[in-house]
């Protein structure tokens, strides 16, 4: 191929002497007959349409060595407006050019990580992207048939895997809460196995059975959970209305040690489990070992509250702790007791006492 400029210098000079206009004129006269193509300085197609004057300088023109025929351009404008390629008449280079990027676009999301099947096979494309010109419109025509049914097979694969993907993804977010219930392991099982063997696209549809068995897992646990948290809660709330020092306190004061030891109702967890969403919603605020654990502070917490309230409503008050033991015999009941007793006795001697 040469430049613009360099057919220009040859042109001008002698033995031909031919003015500037004739000489653009006959290039863009070759280019609008597809005798020769066109190509930017940055190597991409130019259409005769978009040839300007002052850009054929550096511009680099190429003889065309093959010929496409007009019903083969017809043929091309058919397959390119089918993929949705708009294409005008003498512009079928420029539109080979996206309608091979298309495809390529369109191959990557036929296919991808598992467990989406695996991407098709592109070397074709890659080959045709390569090409230029008239060779590369030469090369569509000549595949026009597989490359109409490649890209008709792979629109529907991308369709599918667009449908099935969220599944996939919400699988994963109930798969990882799973990790604490024991009778879980062949959900976790059979979803590693989808990923392993592709099985993104199976019929039936592999994904929905897992999700709904997970759901309704996570939805027993919360549900008991949330029940057992509840009857926690109910039985520390009759401990301080039963208590004297609770009694003594003024409401701003109960308030504000429930506050402090995150025992208001604002702090119970909020737990909704009727639908999939919901439940996920409610896991991403609190796993299932964050509740239990929750739940298996309660007591302490409402311990907390009791000695708090002591201190407020008797500020001489002692705080006696109770020694632990491991006791294996009525003999060894009956000295802790005869200690406890003892130590109490002392305590309560010298002011109000709260056992810890």
């Amino acid at each position: 191929g040469k430049r613009g400029d360099e057919v220009r210098k040859t042109l001008d000079a002698a033995p031909y002497g031919w003015p500037r206009d004739a000489i653009d004129g006959a290039l863009q006269a070759l280019l609008v007959a597809n005798l020769v193509r066109a190509t930017d300085d940055m190597g991409r197609p130019v259409e005769p349409t978009a040839l300007e004057r002052k850009a054929i300088g550096r511009t680099l023109f190429k003889v065309e060595s093959t010929i496409i025929t007009v019903p083969q351009r017809l043929e091309l404008r058919k397959l390119f407006t089918l993929a949705g390629v708009a294409v005008k008449a003498g512009e079928e280079s420029a539109a080979a050019a996206r309608y091979v990027a298309l495809l390529e676009e369109l191959a990557a999301s036929a296919g991808g990580e598992a467990p989406k099947p695996a991407p098709p096979a592109t070397n074709t494309l890659k080959e045709l992207r390569l090409a230029a010109g008239n060779e590369q419109l030469l090369a569509i025509y000549n595949q026009r048939e597989e490359l109409a049914k490649a890209f008709t097979g792979w629109t529907e694969t991308a369709h599918l895997i667009a449908a099935r993907w969220p599944a996939w993804q919400t699988l994963q977010r109930l798969v990882v809460h799973l990790d604490d219930i024991a009778d879980a392991e062949i959900i976790r099982t059979q979803a590693e196995q989808i990923r392993q063997h592709r099985q993104l696209l199976a019929t039936p549809d592999l994904i929905q059975p897992l999700i709904d068995g997970a759901t309704q897992m996570l939805r027993t646990a919360l549900n008991e959970l949330a029940e057992a948290y509840d009857n926690g809660y109910a039985v520390g709330r009759k401990l301080l209305e039963a208590d004297a020092s609770w009694a003594r306190l003024g409401a701003e004061q109960r308030e504000s040690l429930l506050i402090k030891h995150r025992l208001t109702d604002a702090d119970r967890p909020k737990v909704r489990t009727g639908t999939t969403e919901y439940i996920l919603e409610t896991l991403d605020t609190f796993s299932l070992e964050s509740f239990a654990d929750r739940l298996a502070a309660l007591p302490a917490r409402f311990d907390a509250v009791l000695l708090d309230a002591a201190r407020l409503a008797l500020p001489e008050v002692q705080v006696v702790k109770l020694p632990q033991a491991t006791l294996t015999s009525e003999a060894e009941v009956d000295a802790w007791i005869e200690s406890v007793v003892s130590t109490l006795k002392s305590a309560v001697l010298k002011g109000p006492v709260a056992i810890q």
